[in-house]
């Protein structure tokens, strides 16, 4: 046979303060200890988030003092690459003002003899003489014709004891 207890006296209600105890005993600690262990995380954590900011400062750091390594190198080598486009450009001169004169030199007339040859950095000017007239004629007309300079003009033609003499400037 069971026994059974029956209790027929009242329960006593708890008073306000003896509830608030009982809580406080009961589930404040659950509250206590979770509350302890998000600081534990958020401690660690900020760790990691120190540890990742000094990383990045010291990588910064050697990418400045990289930077100040190469900064003399990379002027040098903008000095140099704006000397060999200055070389470039005084060599493409060079060679339209040679190319220029072998072209004159292969046409200029056999007749004729070339007393005096002057260049400056823009004109041509070529003094000759010659018996024959027609030949100085024929060599404006093909200079005119090639179209290979700005400008072509007979500056002078004179009649000497030799023959004539003749003075053609040339704009290049």
């Amino acid at each position: 046979m069971r026994r059974y207890q029956i209790n027929l006296l009242q329960k006593k209600e708890a008073s306000f303060i003896s509830r608030i105890v009982y809580f406080s005993l009961h589930y404040l600690r659950y509250v206590v200890v979770l509350t302890q262990i998000v600081v534990i995380f958020v401690f660690f954590y900020r760790f990691k988030v120190d540890q990742e900011i000094l990383d990045l400062k010291d990588s910064i750091d050697q990418k400045e003092e990289i930077i100040k390594v190469t900064l003399p190198l990379i002027e040098e080598a903008q000095a140099i690459d704006n000397k060999t486009n200055q070389i470039k450009q005084i060599l493409k001169k060079q060679n339209q003002f040679i190319t220029n004169l072998d072209y004159i030199f292969s046409i200029f007339p056999a007749k004729a003899v070339l007393a005096n040859f002057e260049i400056s950095s823009s004109v041509i000017k070529l003094t000759g003489s010659t018996n024959d007239l027609e030949t100085v004629k024929l060599f404006f007309e093909k200079l005119k014709r090639d179209r290979k300079f700005k400008r072509v003009i007979i500056d002078q033609i004179s009649k000497s004891g030799f023959g004539f003499e003749f003075s053609i400037v040339i704009s290049v």
